[in-house]
């Protein structure tokens, strides 16, 4: 019972509009603020700044020990986890990571190519598991904010450093898993931490060279990736000039360019820029404006409540302070409003808006620190502030629970699947193996499908890649029917309690993943044997 009131409280949060919690958290710590009277105005200053720094070091503690929780898990959270572990692992056998469009193969997504590379290399000195694959991104989402709390200490001190730092992990905890899941999203967050950092180096032109650098790679994690760049950029023209600003670009199209020219046959130029193609026909789903409005006011509020704490001070400095980070804020608003379109995708979502957060963390520090001494706290921004942190933490703590609570309740169900996954090759030696599917019922459970691939098999088909290949009106091509028929795969585990391969798409326009044409072929060519409980397998019978 109380799992399930916890389990109740947390969904209720998770599917609110962040919009309305605000307005509650805002009421209640008026009321509260009522009965209380003035809590900012209390107490000395040492104490008040102690008070702060436990907060924030707590906050950004529970976030990155949800992360390093979900790394040591081997449940994978989504169905596109398993996808990217696959795609990395059969890069570093020298497979494609972008195959041609008519390929056997189906398991391409349009992710750049530098994410593979990186959680390749972790596999290749850690040793090929879930576990290690995971950790990649929990270490790019780790030294994001230890790159963040460094950058805002070096004009701030160590109270304002943590308390921006803590902002953003906060905001991060909003998107559930997804700034430190195994997808791109974790290392783009990085490399605008870097570029980042990069704007605050003495050196003009090592300011420009690691920017540069940071932006090519961003550029090769997602190519919409540069975007969160352009106030980076005019940081360096607001602090260093134009030439610095300039030189950083072509700077970053080499860096951009360098996995393609290294490695021309398993990263293909034309085979990415086709896929790129695939997902820019993927639909528009309905993001509306109350929705947008609703995200956009939870990431920037920190940022204008300290706006206008510094406005209501003083207002001429605050003027020279906007006019001073003019260009700053506008190509901000710039970068934040092109992001609406990848943002838009179906299939996509507001953690796009992720990479905007350092940025965002380091405004608010700046806006902090600049502000003008001694400051009066105003009963409008102690109610405004009390009530985004009530808010912002019941959000982020209902978001995380739920991942701790799927964590729990699906670790058995893991370690069952993978371990009769691992009794398949004794029980067919020699024969290549791959997780098939089944129905909707039993998807959770070819998450797992990475372990056979992990342990040398190749890879067919992919039911992640596939719905996005549907989404765009790519359908299997004859070469995979014809593979099936060859039975190149010799053995498919299949979930049992379903029918081969009667997955249902998850985009709604496409609801049949798999043609009746390669149902058909693949009920001709293979046989079930029982395996266990969670899969049967199903021989190739030639």
């Amino acid at each position: 019972m109380p799992t399930q009131i916890t389990s109740t409280f947390a969904d209720f949060f998770v599917k609110s509009p962040p919009i309305l919690w605000l307005v509650c958290g805002i009421v209640l710590c008026f009321f509260v603020l009522q009965l209380t009277g003035p809590i900012l105005g209390r107490g000395n200053t040492d104490t008040k700044r102690s008070a702060i720094s436990v907060f924030s070091i707590t906050c950004i503690a529970a976030y990155l020990a949800i992360a390093i929780y979900y790394a040591q898990s081997i449940v994978l959270l989504d169905h596109t986890d398993p996808t990217f572990i696959i795609t990395s692992a059969l890069w570093g056998r020298g497979q494609p990571i972008y195959h041609a469009l008519d390929s056997a193969n189906r398991y391409s997504l349009p992710y750049g190519p530098l994410p593979y590379m990186i959680d390749y290399e972790f596999q290749k000195i850690l040793g090929p598991t879930i576990r290690v694959a995971k950790s990649a991104p929990v270490a790019a989402a780790i030294s994001s904010l230890a790159i963040l709390l460094l950058v805002i200490k070096r004009n701030a001190s160590w109270t304002t450093s943590l308390l921006s730092c803590a902002c953003a992990a906060i905001t991060l905890a909003f998107f559930a898993d997804s700034s430190y899941w195994v997808r791109a999203d974790p290392f783009l967050i990085f490399f605008v931490c870097v570029g980042l950092a990069a704007t605050r180096l003495r050196s003009a032109s090592a300011s420009a060279i690691l920017c540069g650098i940071a932006m090519g790679c961003a550029a090769d994690v997602k190519v919409h990736g540069v975007l969160p760049f352009l106030p980076l950029l005019a940081l360096i023209l607001r602090d260093r000039g134009w030439k610095p600003a300039v030189a950083t670009i072509p700077i970053a199209v080499i860096v951009a360019l360098l996995p393609f020219l290294i490695f021309p046959a398993s990263i293909p130029m034309r085979f990415y820029m086709q896929w790129l193609g695939v997902v820019a026909g993927h639909r528009l789903f309905d993001i509306t404006l109350p929705t947008l409005l609703d995200w956009t006011l939870m990431l920037a509020l920190p940022c204008l409540i300290a706006a206008a704490s510094f406005a209501m001070a003083d207002a001429n400095p605050f003027k020279r302070w906007c006019a001073s980070y003019k260009f700053v804020l506008a190509t901000l608003a710039a970068g934040f409003i092109l992001t609406i379109i990848p943002a838009s995708k179906e299939g996509a979502g507001p953690h796009h808006f992720m990479p905007f957060v350092p940025i965002f963390a380091y405004l608010f520090s700046r806006l902090i620190t600049d502000h003008p001494r001694p400051v009066r706290i105003s009963r409008f921004i102690e109610i405004l502030s009390g009530g985004y942190l009530i808010a912002a933490i019941l959000i982020a703590s209902a978001n995380q629970a739920k991942i701790v609570r799927f964590i729990l309740r699906h670790q058995q169900s893991a370690q069952d699947a993978i371990a009769e996954i691992r009794t398949a090759p004794a029980r067919f030696p020699g024969q290549t193996i791959a997780v098939g599917y089944s129905d909707q019922a039993n998807y959770i459970q070819t998450y797992y499908r990475v372990i056979p691939v992990l342990e040398g098999n190749p890879c067919l088909i992919d039911a992640t890649a596939i719905m996005d290949m549907e989404e765009a009106n790519m359908h299997l091509p004859p070469a995979t029917l014809e593979s099936i028929r060859a039975g190149d795969t010799r053995v498919w585990l299949i979930p049992t309690g379903g029918d081969p391969f009667t997955l249902i798409n998850f985009y709604p326009l496409h609801p049949i993943l798999f043609p009746p044409e390669f149902r058909q072929i693949f009920l001709q060519h293979y046989r079930k044997e029982p395996l266990g409980k969670v899969f049967d397998a199903w021989v190739y019978q030639p």
